[in-house]
């Protein structure tokens, strides 16, 4: 299964270094320009298209990764592998999600140092308040809530490419089965979040608790089910 991660990043690494690359070139080139008061120029507008369109890209390959496992030939010798569908979807999810986790860690740093060289550099105008650990902890809430929303979606898109290569693979249009399959997913999904009763209020009294608990037992759960669901149909490997 880490050989496999392993696999994962050696075909990625350089597209990812270059995201940083270009994230960083463009940050000391708009931080540089506020600084010193000049507008954006030809440089700036391409570098923030190049960024994002690298970060467009990094998207589509997260929601991608099942996809051309399940449709194209690269698919063949990894269903081929010594692994069960729960290791291979856990495989590819566990990338994706250090791979965010770099993302919001580089992205951070990287905001921090410019707050912290505005501040050093200029006292008169700006002054970095200190960070208490209840900032601290609703700033990981928001990162954690954001995040497990986006991987929520990705597996919401990884059960629809698996259901229609599987399940509806007789049908005709499989794009198109995928995309309704993705719809009926969410519609279940809100349904089961309705039916789930866990009281939303109920946070510990903790101080710095912005989510309730009951939102993360919700969360957690819609993940696991979608994560079970995936891995069962890629380990049965119906029509695959």
């Amino acid at each position: 299964m880490f050989n496999f991660i392993k696999f994962e990043w050696q075909r990625r690494w350089k597209f990812f270094l270059s995201g940083i690359v270009v994230f960083i070139l463009t940050n000391i080139d708009l931080y540089s320009r506020m600084l010193a008061k000049k507008p954006p120029n030809f440089i700036s507008v391409l570098l923030i298209s190049i960024l994002f369109a690298l970060c467009a890209s990094l998207v589509l390959d997260q929601m991608g990764r099942v996809y051309r496992t399940l449709f194209t030939d690269e698919g063949y010798l990894e269903l081929t592998l010594p692994l069960s569908g729960y290791k291979l979807l856990g495989a590819k999810f566990l990338a994706v999600v250090l791979e965010c986790i770099a993302v919001v860690l580089i992205v951070g740093m990287v905001l921090y140092v410019d707050l912290l060289f505005t501040a050093n550099t200029y006292p008169e105008i700006f002054h970095l308040p200190p960070l208490s650990w209840d900032d601290v902890l609703i700033l990981v809430q928001i990162i954690m809530f954001i995040l497990c929303g986006y991987f929520t979606l990705l597996l919401m898109v990884y059960l629809s490419f698996v259901l229609a290569k599987s399940i509806f693979a007789s049908f005709k249009y499989g794009k198109l089965i995928a995309v309704l399959c993705f719809l009926l997913i969410g519609k279940i999904l809100g349904v089961i979040t309705d039916l789930v009763l866990i009281n939303s209020n109920f946070s510990f009294g903790a101080p710095g608790v912005l989510v309730p608990i009951g939102d993360w037992a919700k969360i957690f759960v819609i993940i696991g089910l979608l994560f079970i669901s995936t891995a069962y149909l890629l380990d049965r490997k119906v029509n695959l």
